[in-house]
């Protein structure tokens, strides 16, 4: 299974992805995407972050790491990315039909 969201006005599905900050653990960075797609303006409840926070907090095992083909790339500038896969058990699945 993956995580996909819907983007507003149905305009397709997405992979949740950020950009990292300075001296950011990927982990954190990916934490902070997903929570910034399933989150209203009122935010997540606690408990729903803690359990965000449970699946995160194994650092996932990583696929892929480096180079991205993209047209934005040029000779000295170029896209690199990390995919990394989060296991989420049976006993994480809390989520009222929006996640895991």
């Amino acid at each position: 299974e993956y995580q996909l969201f819907l983007l507003p006005n149905e305009a397709g599905l997405a992979l949740p992805t950020n950009m990292a900050n300075d001296n950011e653990p990927i982990s954190e960075t990916l934490r902070r995407a997903f929570i910034k797609k399933l989150s209203s303006n009122e935010g997540l409840p606690p408990e729903t972050e803690e359990v965000i926070d449970l699946v995160f907090a194994s650092g996932g095992n990583v696929v892929y790491q480096g180079y991205v083909d993209d047209a934005r790339n040029t000779d000295h500038a170029w896209l690199e990315t990390i995919v990394r896969v989060y296991f989420i058990s049976h006993e994480l699945e809390v989520f009222d039909g929006q996640a895991a």
